[in-house]
Formats: structure tokens, sequence, C-alpha cells
């Protein structure tokens, strides 16, 4: 399944809620790979919570935003490979819940 970056959301978690879900992000470009160079570009194990985070936000800024409501949210990176111009990045990730009702929903 393939998902447009419109409607994923970042938020770094340790022990994801509700997780239960996996995710693969690849970003393609020799920009890309220098604007992340200094993160870790190979890795097999979770990174720690803060390095999740600041990696994590800086990939949402690579991506366009058009109001288009939230489904997804990244939560962890637990790989990270490097091969030519394509960086895969892979972890939990979690449905997105709002505090808010649904548009049309009531109560």
């Amino acid at each position: 399944m393939s998902c447009d970056p419109k409607i994923v959301w970042t938020h770094a978690q340790r022990d994801p809620f509700p997780g239960g879900h996996t995710n693969e992000v690849r970003l393609i470009g020799q920009d890309v790979k220098r604007y992340l160079e200094r993160f870790p570009l190979t890795v097999s194990n979770r990174l720690e919570e803060g390095t999740t985070n600041w990696f994590l936000q800086c990939i949402e800024r690579t991506w366009t935003r058009n109001g288009a409501p939230l489904a997804w949210v990244l939560n962890t990176i637990d790989r990270v490979e490097v091969a030519e111009e394509c960086i895969t990045i892979a972890g939990v990730c979690s449905p997105f819940i709002s505090s808010k009702p649904a548009q049309g929903v009531s109560e």
C-alpha cells in the first residue's frame, strides 16, 4: 500500500499508541540524501526517542501539506537503509486519532 505524505504526521513514541502497523518511507534524490546526512543512515535497531523525533520532524518538513485530514502517524524508526539515491526508513505507525469528532458526525 502506498500513502500520500499529505495525510501523514510524525510523533515519536517509545511505546507507540495505538501502534499496530508498520510503515516504510522511501525518500528519493541526492538533495534529500544531503539533507539527512547528519542522521544515522544505517540502522537495524529502533532509534532512541529523541533522535527519532528529530529525524521524523526533518522528514516531515520535506512534505507539502494541503489541509487534507491526517490518517497516519509515524512513531518509530526501526530501520534505515541507503541505496544509491534512495533512503528507506521503516518503523511502527499508528492510525491518526483526533480528539475532535469527524466532520459531519454528531455525538
